[in-house]
C-alpha cells in the first residue's frame, strides 16, 4: 500500500519539529485536539496540489506536488517584528533546494512564500507556504 502523502507530510512535519524544538516553539499539529497556546506558536497543514503522470508507459513515474503551510501565530497587538522574524526563520529552515527523505520518499522544496497578515479576535498570523515535490512509482 502506497503512503505517498503520509510520507511527504511526515518528512515535512519532522523538519518543522526540529525547527520548533531549536526555537522553543509549540506546534499545533494538524488533526490533533489541543487548545490553542496563549503564546507565539506554529500551526501546520498539508495541502496536496497535484499528482500527474511524469513519464509515459505503465511504469512511468508520477509527479506529486504539495503546499505545506506553516502559520506563525502571535497574540494581537504585540507588534509585527516577532511575526516577520519568525516567518523569515521558517522560510530559511525550508529554503528552496532543501531535500528531505522519509520511508524512501525523497522530497524537494521548490518555493517558499508568505501570505499577508491575517487577523482574528485575539491573534494575528502569517502563513509561510512551502511548495514541495517528489516523484513516485506510477499508481
Amino acid at each position: 500500500m502506497a503512503t505517498i502523502y503520509a510520507d511527504i507530510s511526515s518528512a515535512l512535519d519532522s523538519h518543522l519539529s526540529s525547527f520548533a524544538t531549536t526555537n522553543s516553539l509549540t506546534v499545533q499539529w494538524e488533526n490533533k485536539t489541543s487548545k490553542r497556546p496563549n503564546t507565539t506558536h506554529l500551526r501546520q497543514s498539508l495541502l496536496p496540489v497535484e499528482s500527474i503522470q511524469a513519464e509515459l508507459g505503465d511504469t512511468g513515474q508520477d509527479y506529486n506536488q504539495v503546499i505545506y503551510q506553516v502559520d506563525i501565530v502571535v497574540r494581537a497587538n504585540d507588534g509585527k517584528k516577532e511575526l516577520y522574524t519568525k516567518a523569515d526563520l521558517v522560510a530559511d529552515h525550508f529554503a528552496r533546494g532543501t531535500n528531505l527523505t522519509y520511508n524512501s520518499q525523497n522530497i524537494r522544496i521548490t518555493r517558499v512564500e508568505f501570505s499577508p497578515l491575517v487577523f482574528d479576535t485575539d491573534f494575528v498570523f502569517i502563513a509561510v507556504s512551502i511548495t514541495a515535490e517528489n516523484y513516485t512509482a506510477a499508481r
